[in-house]
């Protein structure tokens, strides 16, 4: 996949395998963006508040540790380098509400967690695709 923006991409998720799979799937797609992953809210909203940085996409996840992905999402919109970045909500919830509440609170996107490996690397596609359009 040919992706020009190479601003990292940012995943926030308290599950250290997740991160995983999101790195070996750009890997495999062949997309040099480097991945910064957060396993909590806390350490991501540090980070954003030290470094200046625009990322090409945030992936958040809807439920982490002391935090919702709502919550998350609200907060950092008020940031600079965030205020026109896609974030992609992702849950494994297909519960409508979960998806008004993303879409209201400023996610670009609202993405139910792929089950398989082929189907991440094409959500992460789709997403980007989308988030450069």
């Amino acid at each position: 996949m040919e992706y020009q923006n190479l601003s990292p991409i940012v995943l926030v998720d308290d599950d250290i395998d997740e991160c995983n799979l999101f790195q070996e799937a750009l890997q495999e797609l062949k997309i040099d963006n480097e991945l910064l992953c957060f396993h909590n809210a806390s350490s991501f909203l540090e980070f954003i508040v030290k470094e200046n940085f625009y990322p090409a996409i945030t992936f958040i996840d809807l439920h982490i540790h002391n935090f919702s992905g709502i919550e998350l999402i609200e907060k950092i919109r008020g940031n600079d380098s965030f205020k026109s970045t896609p974030i992609a909500l992702y849950s494994n919830s297909s519960n409508p509400k979960d998806i008004e509440n993303a879409y209201s609170s400023g996610a670009t996107l609202y993405i139910q967690k792929p089950n398989t490996f082929e189907k991440l690397k094409q959500t992460i596609e789709e997403c980007l695709q989308k988030s450069k359009a």
